[in-house]
């Protein structure tokens, strides 16, 4: 374990996956190491029945203090206070892939077979890169790590971004961060999938068998409150096998344990259905949700820094934030970046500081090439390495830590730290990140930083996509377009909420129906973390409809029989119209009820008419006017010539 080691102790217990032994930094020869070794063991035997050292059921891992005769106390815990700051959607490689001293890779291996190297990441990406569980496996592809080529979404104006990375010029606060205290280069994200089952784990120590993010669900909600259509994708971790299940769950979570212990806690997080509920993770716990803590231990993001300021921040604390600085692509990670200097900073300015230690993660790798194949522990896990920094006053000052972690690691932490029980699979599985602190250094002052100047375009909220309708879901469970743009080869999927607009290219309202695969559209959509290419429609504009009222035209061919009739419009256009119900006709007819009219005949038209098929799309009403070679009026008292 590469580390620099000048604070360690001469003697220091270290846990590494499910072994234990004896680190004896400093001592110099071979045969000296021995004897001391030896020592230890007879003394350990002596004084058997009194050294109390309770074990882990699931790994034999040390958790109790060892306590010598005559010997001095082991100091108090100085950590009063845990921060779990929680971003989303960066791989290792991709944030600190050139890191010195970091297991980082400047190139990347493709599905192909090709070595290339990876290309600059921009601060702001045109659309996202599909993470989902299926895209995952294909990205990691067996270990291989060869597949983030094929990812969809991942080119973008003809560059692979999947395939790119971030220098220390575009996140030099993260990287004061990561020169001053601990980076953590083997930190796995925990299922390997995408940011709901993640989060989950952070709360959990389980995904419940989740490894997706839910589908049809209300805007802005994964959770208990995602609707009655909302389903997730789940996996029996051994045995593959997949089913679905709502995103609503009663299962013991890391602040139950807390609240039974008396530890205080606080879970911030945007509020209901606003940008980023969907990483609310204790929305989808029932017993929670629907309980008095939800409305005293999980309020607004905004509520930390005035609870750090009070000095009344509790002993546990989750974070999340909202879509726009999250750095979920296509989001910018310059502001992303600025968001969590502004609460880094409010933490070290106050006196919390001194008993504060945050681990400050990102939830899944989002797409973007790693090089480091995952461990397997199940079907679902683990997944490509995210970035973690341990940031404290006990942090390890100048330290990179190659111990493997996941998130499951940080829920271990708290519960050895607060005597709590294992709460689920993957915190009895997980190395404890404690060993990124240490407890009896110098304390490390503050680092407060200034939030920078972001490229244009880093607060950007809302995309503009221009290209063709590629198809239309009108379903109650979805409404939706799916536009293929010049900007991916992939089309982009445009959901269709309350607040969403579609309309004429003179701003007449419309309804999705009358978007037909082909149109042409202009069309502005807030980019969602649900999947890659997924945003919520604004304003969707079809360039090829117009709506018209009574709209004046001669009847150039009459089908009795399929009820259909051609028309000449203004412009030279001839439309087709279908006189089927539910479209409306007053005009004569027969003796059995069915339209007559002949070539030539005045009509006028009131309806949708898409000018690029040359057609009335959906109900309209046709007025009969006048007969053709009659000088009559006909039916309106309106004289057409």
């Amino acid at each position: 374990m590469a580390r620099d080691c000048s604070d360690c102790s001469l003697l220091r217990w270290r846990v590494f996956d499910r072994y234990t032994y004896l680190n004896l930094s400093g001592v110099g020869s071979l045969m000296f190491r021995f004897s001391i070794a030896v020592g230890l063991l007879l003394l350990a035997v002596a004084l058997h029945g009194v050294i109390d050292s309770p074990r882990s059921e699931a790994q034999g891992v040390v958790t109790g203090t060892a306590t010598l005769p005559n010997s001095t106390p082991a100091p108090a815990d100085p950590i009063q206070h845990i921060v779990i700051l929680i971003k989303e959607n960066r791989s290792f490689d991709n944030y600190f892939g050139t890191f010195p001293g970091a297991d980082g890779s400047r190139t990347a291996q493709t599905s192909d077979g090709q070595t290339v190297s990876l290309l600059h990441t921009p601060d702001h990406t045109l659309i996202d890169i599909n993470h989902a569980g299926d895209a995952a496996k294909v990205a990691v592809n067996g270990g291989l790590m060869n597949g983030f080529d094929k990812l969809q979404g991942a080119i973008q104006d003809g560059q692979d971004i999947a395939l790119s990375q971030l220098y220390q010029s575009d996140i030099p606060n993260y990287w004061r961060y990561a020169q001053t205290y601990t980076l953590d280069d083997h930190f796995f994200s925990t299922i390997n999938g995408p940011s709901f089952p993640n989060h989950l784990v952070t709360v959990a120590g389980t995904s419940n068998n989740t490894d997706d993010n839910p589908i049809l669900n209300t805007y802005h909600s994964w959770g208990c409150d995602a609707g009655p259509y909302t389903k997730v994708d789940a996996v029996n971790p051994q045995t593959g096998q997949h089913y679905y299940t709502k995103p609503c769950f009663d299962i013991n979570t890391l602040p139950d344990e807390l609240q039974k212990a008396g530890v205080s806690w606080k879970y911030y997080a945007p509020g209901q259905f606003q940008s980023g509920y969907i990483w609310s993770a204790l929305n989808s716990i029932q017993h929670i949700r629907n309980s008095s803590l939800w409305q005293t231990n999980v309020p607004d993001t905004g509520q930390f820094v005035k609870d750090v300021k009070d000095g009344t921040l509790p002993q546990v604390s989750w974070l999340v934030m909202n879509e726009g600085v999250s750095e979920h692509p296509p989001h910018s990670s310059c502001a992303g970046e600025n968001w969590t200097v502004t609460q880094l900073n409010a933490l070290m300015k106050s006196p919390l500081w001194s008993s504060t230690a945050v681990f400050l993660t990102w939830d899944d790798f989002g797409g973007f090439y790693d090089h480091v194949a995952p461990p397997r522990h199940d079907y679902i896990s683990y997944g490509p390495r995210v970035p973690t920094l341990v940031i404290s006053p006990y942090a390890r000052a100048h330290t990179v830590d190659h111990t493997p972690y996941d998130f499951g690691s940080i829920v271990r932490y708290v519960e050895d730290k607060f005597h709590l029980p294992r709460i689920g699979e993957y915190d009895r599985a997980a190395t404890s990140i404690a060993d990124s602190l240490n407890l009896t250094q110098q304390p490390l002052p503050p680092l407060t930083l200034d939030t920078r100047t972001c490229p244009p375009g880093a607060y950007l909220t809302s995309t503009a996509l221009k290209g063709q309708v590629t198809g239309v879901i009108n379903q109650p469970q979805q409404r939706a377009v799916f536009i293929l743009t010049s900007t991916s080869p992939d089309p982009a999927k445009l959901v269709v909420a309350g607040q969403s607009v579609v309309q004429t290219k003179d701003g007449k309202t419309i309804g999705l129906r009358y978007l037909q695969k082909g149109d042409h559209v202009n069309a502005a959509g807030v980019p969602t973390p649900d999947k890659a290419l997924v945003y919520l429609g604004n304003r969707i504009t079809d360039m090829d409809v117009e709506v018209v009222h009574d709209q004046i035209g001669f009847v150039t061919r009459w089908n009795a029989k399929q009820l259909s009739l051609a028309v000449h419009v203004s412009g030279n256009m001839i439309v087709t119209v279908t006189l089927k119900t539910p479209t409306r006709f007053s005009g004569p007819r027969n003796g059995s009820g069915r339209p007559m009219l002949v070539r030539g005949d005045v009509i006028g038209i009131s309806g949708v008419i898409n000018t690029r098929q040359h057609r009335v799309i959906g109900p309209a009403t046709i007025h009969y006017y006048w007969q053709a070679n009659s000088k009559s009026q006909i039916r309106r008292g309106r004289r057409v010539l």
